[in-house]
């Protein structure tokens, strides 16, 4: 088993560091010097965490209903079915949105010393995003929503699909170049 130099000296020095031991009454000083713990609990300080509570959730129950308001805003598809799938493009949109967002961050992290690989991504990338943004005027213009929804919803998956192929090959890029390095360094 191999040992640094600082392993090394510390075990020939051992005795040398063993020497010194602590005062018996050097506790109770530093007891003495600390200040005591306050236990008091101001009224005040009480208010504020209560009205805290009470706008967080005042303010928690304006947002749901607004945003209840403005999904039946936006939303004027003729049937009960173009409403459903208007709200799961909506879950959609917010889950891979922020899947999305991840991902490209890691990926983002892994590939920090190659620009070029980044910009390739972002070329990809940007792609979806135009074929989104057309979809999404489809949508608009009512030209047969569940289709056109269904399409927006494929068009996150894929992205995503892509953003995970590339982060497996860029692990396993990694997991690859490491072992050899371990290899290298060891002979």
């Amino acid at each position: 088993m191999k040992t640094d130099k600082l392993e090394q000296f510390i075990l020939e020095n051992r005795s040398g560091f063993d020497d010194l031991e602590a005062p018996v009454d050097l506790w109770p000083k530093i007891e003495k010097e600390l200040a005591p713990e306050r236990t008091t609990v101001g009224l005040a300080k009480i208010f504020w965490k209560a009205a805290a509570v009470v706008v967080i959730f005042v303010s928690s129950y304006y947002f749901h209903d607004f945003m209840d308001n403005s999904m039946a805003d936006n939303a004027g598809l003729a049937n009960e079915q173009q409403t459903e799938s208007y709200k799961s493009l909506v879950e959609a949109e917010m889950y891979y949105s922020s899947e999305i967002k991840f991902k490209k961050q890691e990926l983002f992290q892994l590939t920090a010393n190659t620009p070029l690989l980044q910009k390739n991504i972002n070329a990809e990338l940007s792609n979806l995003d135009d074929i989104f943004i057309k979809l999404k005027e489809d949508l608009n213009d009512n030209a047969d929503n569940g289709e056109v929804i269904e399409a927006m919803i494929q068009n996150y998956r894929i992205k995503l699909d892509i953003l995970e192929e590339m982060l497996q090959q860029i692990k396993v890029k990694n997991a690859k170049n490491n072992h050899h390095d371990k290899i290298h360094n060891a002979i």
